[in-house]
């Protein structure tokens, strides 16, 4: 017998082969013959190249006469659209260089039996094994001798299948399945913030808006999503306790670092109960429930419920965060994001003990978040984020028998939304998830017409900044985060970076021959580098940095970066100035402490912030002091122009920009963006002055929503 595929299966989802139908969850998704037919060929064998003369003759008969290399390529274009998928960054039909295409995402099979032989054969073959049968017919005393033989004989064999059939059964546990995946909100609100959890019967996430962070909740069953009323503003749920009648959050402070204060409240409502005061980055319950397990910076560490009795477990490199229990409470896993800014899963045991990574080796560089356990505790679902795509996967407990193999994880997304911080029900039948579906665009505000609008740049690009001769700009563009420069008007576009650096904040030198940008390679922080506006390798500021991954400024000499310290790396180290031509750095005096350097358009003055982005100073460059000149909710950034130097405040109710003079120290209100926040807007970042002198602004109306999957669980 031979095995056929009927459906095969891949992330989200499914392929009928016999009815050439294609669905995702349970929408049918409209797919021509020629790209279903290529799908089919390359779902046969996964894996495989499938050469361009293959899927020739597998669409068109030998006497046909069409322009096969065209109609090749094309059918493939509407089958990658159809999937969501990228020719440049694959998730399931990579091209093969002049030979053809291959299917690279697991998949997973049902089959229909289909006999090798025919009918007519088989007659044939019965037929001549009676005739010989009668031949040679042994007496019946000893044909019934044989018989029992026989027996014992088929007994054995089937006993000892059904012995091999249970261990397999131990040792490869069967596939999970996606059944069926429900988009829950659909406002695009849905925010990281706290994660989802659930109380047995409902399901609680955030939502943030202009106004700031509120918490949602719906059933587990599906039906609507509604509010939570909360004792504060922007207050999130963390954690619900184990027996599920209390909840633990905490409140967004004003400014987005800094330690947080727990409080502890009835999941139906009531007085809600401070810490303590206690001050931490992440928590969550002990499975007693009379203890919390604690996070901040690189310690890990219990107290009680009151905030009292605290017990230092251990120390790590990086900052823990996402503490999951395992069910039965024998571990707990946790997330690390480490100095070089990789995340990766860790396990440890409750008094500590024990504290090891859960995939060492395989992710690099790792990229793992943000586990739950399944209900029976044998399944940890967790969050991986691998060529810029975010996606579920499944990783099944170790087989129990000495000759059992390592287990290897499963993914249960395959794009193209980005999905995490997934919650198991209680049943173990879905899983909750938010899909990332960022949605925004650029937009200048026309001072004539007092409204914004259209700009010829890309959507979603951001981090404008526009050269001092007014005739370009450059611009960061995500998935990757790439750093592109173009004309104003958005032609002779030259990409300038590309995967495995990403790229952030760009500035033009003032000369517009060099931007300097802070860029992260595979494997590495964000740290300064600089790359020719005509293209070329970019270069690093300093060889090996370890130390300076804050936002970098041309220095009013032209030939040194201005440079800051991201906080937490160090609080002794200040801003500093490197000489492009010696390397040597000289750090400011009295800078400690200080943030977002940006020099003045004469060069006299340096704008910076506290390290947590809420006071606003001047140093000036021919005193040498610093002058306290302000304070706000959180800094953004600081854009410079002729005269001024703007910085938004990103936590203010209109995320309004404002002007300060760095002569006379004073700072105005001068621009706001309550009409776009208003008309839905969740965020507004400025992003400086064209050169025409319109303000420009990033606009994003969307960053992700809640899904179900309906899942078969091994």
């Amino acid at each position: 017998m031979l095995q056929k595929p009927e459906t095969v299966r891949f992330g989200l989802y499914t392929a009928d082969l016999r009815a050439a139908e294609l669905k995702k969850g349970q929408d049918t998704i409209a797919l021509q013959n020629l790209p279903f037919r290529i799908l089919a060929l390359l779902l046969r064998e996964p894996g495989r190249v499938a050469t361009r003369d293959e899927i020739r003759q597998e669409l068109w008969p030998a006497d046909t006469f069409v322009d096969f290399e065209r109609g090749i390529s094309t059918a493939v274009s509407k089958l990658r659209e159809a999937l969501g998928d990228s020719a440049t960054n694959p998730r399931f039909i990579e091209t093969v260089g002049r030979r053809g295409y291959r299917f690279i995402a697991p998949v997973s099979s049902s089959a229909m039996a289909e006999t090798v032989s025919s009918v007519g054969d088989g007659q044939m073959a019965a037929t001549g094994a009676q005739l010989s049968a009668e031949k040679s017919a042994p007496p019946a005393s000893e044909s019934r001798s044989n018989a029992g033989r026989t027996v014992l004989f088929a007994s054995a064999i089937t006993g000892l299948a059904v012995l091999v059939l249970a261990f397999s059964r131990m040792l490869s546990p069967s596939v999970p399945k996606v059944m069926r995946m429900v988009q829950i909100t659909a406002t695009g609100k849905a925010e990281h913030a706290g994660g989802v959890h659930t109380d047995g019967s409902r399901v609680y996430f955030s939502e943030k808006d202009a106004s700031g962070f509120t918490v949602m909740q719906t059933s587990l069953a599906g039906g609507d999503v509604v509010s939570v009323p909360m004792p504060f503003p922007n207050a999130y749920i963390i954690a619900i306790s184990p027996d599920r009648s209390e909840m633990l959050f905490t409140v967004r402070a004003t400014a987005m670092m800094g330690k947080h204060a727990l409080w502890i409240m009835p999941v139906q409502g009531g007085t809600q109960r401070r810490v303590g005061d206690l001050l931490v980055d992440h928590a969550t319950w002990f499975p007693d429930g009379r203890h919390l397990l604690c996070g901040n910076d690189h310690e890990v560490f219990s107290v009680d419920r009151d905030g009292t009795d605290r017990h230092h477990l251990f120390n790590v490199d990086g900052e823990p965060f996402a503490f999951k229990w395992k069910p039965d409470g024998t571990s707990f896993v946790f997330s690390l994001v480490h100095p070089d800014e990789s995340v990766m899963l860790m396990e440890a045991s409750p008094d500590g003990a024990n504290v090891h990574p859960v995939l060492a080796g395989w992710n690099d560089p790792p990229g793992e978040c943000c586990a739950t356990w399944t209900p029976d505790g044998k399944d940890l679902i967790f969050r991986s984020s691998q060529k810029e795509q975010e996606d579920l996967w499944i990783l099944h407990e170790a087989g129990r028998w000495p000759w059992s193999k390592a287990p290897q994880p499963i993914r249960l997304t395959n794009g193209p939304t980005s999905f995490s911080e997934p919650l198991v029900s209680p049943d173990g039948k879905k899983i909750f998830a938010l899909g990332l579906e960022p949605r925004g665009h650029v937009v200048p505000f026309d001072q004539r017409l007092g409204d914004f609008v259209s700009s010829s740049l890309p959507q979603h690009s951001f981090d404008l900044a526009f050269s001092p001769d007014g005739r370009w700009v450059a611009y960061i563009s995500p998935p990757g985060l790439t750093l592109w420069r173009s004309r104003i008007d958005g032609s002779d576009r030259l990409q300038l970076t590309s995967s495995p650096l990403r790229a952030l904040r760009p500035i033009w030198s003032r000369d517009s021959k060099q931007i300097l940008f802070s860029g992260a390679p595979l494997k590495n922080y964000f740290v300064a580098f600089t790359v020719s506006v005509d293209g070329g390798m970019p270069q690093p500021v300093l060889e090996n940095d370890k130390l300076y991954r804050d936002y970098a400024d041309w220095a009013p000499d032209g030939e040194s970066v201005t440079i800051g310290v991201e906080s937490g790396v160090s609080e002794q180290s200040g801003i500093s100035v490197v000489n492009l031509k010696t390397r040597q750095v000289s750090e400011l005096p009295g800078s400690q402490g200080m943030h977002l350097p940006r020099w003045s358009s004469d060069g006299n003055y340096l704008a910076a912030t506290s390290r947590d982005a809420t006071g606003v100073f001047i140093f000036d460059n021919r005193s040498k002091q610093w002058r306290d000149v302000g304070h706000a909710h959180q800094v953004y950034k600081f854009i410079r122009d002729e005269k001024y130097m703007y910085y938004q405040d990103i936590r203010d109710p209109g995320q309004a920009v404002f002007r300060l003079n760095p002569q006379t120290w004073k700072s105005e209100r001068v621009l706001d963006f309550s009409r776009l926040l208003r008309s839905g807007a969740i965020r507004c970042a400025f992003e400086g002055f064209s050169p025409d002198g319109s303000p420009m602004v990033s606009v994003a109306y969307s960053w992700a929503n809640l899904y179900a999957f309906d899942v078969e669980l091994p």
